[in-house]
């Protein structure tokens, strides 16, 4: 992740804060898209500060955590500081399971 910071503060100094453009949720098999978006804290339009994104990607990780719906939960930001000075978040989990053998 700080490979990611460093990229980010190389790419481009004109934008401080930065807009969530939105979540990209890859793995999702049973578990809808509705119910994750409203377990996030960050919404579509939100404003964070350029430094902040790393501790966002935490912020998200822990909440899709406490539903205890996900084995794995990795976060990759994508960068759209050509189009609108924005973020997007790439969100790829692997789901628990939901029948457990007995």
């Amino acid at each position: 992740m700080f490979i990611v910071f460093l990229q980010l503060k190389g790419i481009s100094q004109n934008f401080d804060t930065l807009v969530i453009q939105g979540f990209e949720f890859h793995g999702l098999r049973k578990t809808k898209e509705w119910f994750v978006r409203r377990e996030l804290r960050f919404n579509e339009g939100d404003k964070i500060l350029q430094d902040e994104v790393i501790q966002c990607m935490e912020l998200i990780t822990s909440d899709l955590r406490k539903t205890n719906l996900f084995l794995k939960i990795e976060i990759y930001p994508v960068y759209l500081f050509e189009e609108t000075g924005g973020v997007r978040f790439k969100v790829v989990v692997q789901e628990n399971w939901y029948i457990y053998p007995s």
